[in-house]
């Protein structure tokens, strides 16, 4: 939907007060629906995505008009931002242990090990693979911030990923055929 001005100002009030909670490299993005069914009575959707200590957290509230949306979402991206923010500093506070005489030793209480568990699958995503060049996709990657960026060769017509290396070039994946 065209986002009025009122709507525009009334989010970055709202997600301004994040910026306290937000480190440096975190960012925070908005999008609005309207829902064009008549039927629907919450026919305004509001998405923020926020990239916190590189962790992504996503929320979606809807509302009968927008500001009810934003201000829905933006309650539910502070909570979880805050729960996040909660859980680390309640892991830094288990790991020190108080000494003897009273101060603070980052030595561990005691170590429990784990079996080794085998990897889970926590999120699943629908993901529209586009036709585009390498060079499109990589810049996509730019665009989205996103870690990868999975498309379909437009010369080959098989599938492919762009992703950021950490000397900060770009890799590209191929599908064998």
């Amino acid at each position: 939907m065209e986002v009025p001005s009122l709507l525009l100002d009334a989010a970055q009030r709202k997600l301004a007060k994040l910026d306290a909670l937000l480190d440096e490299s975190g960012w925070v993005e908005i999008g609005f629906v309207e829902e064009k069914n008549p039927r629907i009575a919450e026919k305004y959707h509001c998405e923020i995505v926020a990239h916190v200590k590189g962790r992504r957290l996503k929320v979606e509230a809807s509302a009968g008009e927008a500001m009810g949306a934003l201000d829905r979402a933006a309650d539910k991206v502070d909570r979880q931002i805050r729960r996040l923010k909660d859980k680390r500093v309640r892991g830094r506070l288990r790991r020190k242990a108080v000494s003897g005489n009273g101060n603070v030793t980052g030595e561990p209480v005691a170590r429990i090990e784990r079996p080794a568990a085998s990897p889970r699958i926590v999120e699943r995503q629908a993901v529209d693979a586009k036709p585009m060049t390498p060079e499109e996709a990589a810049m996509q990657l730019e665009v989205l911030r996103a870690p990868v960026v999975l498309f379909v060769d437009a010369d080959t017509g098989r599938p492919a990923v762009v992703y950021r290396r950490p000397d900060g070039d770009y890799g590209l994946a191929e599908m064998p055929g």
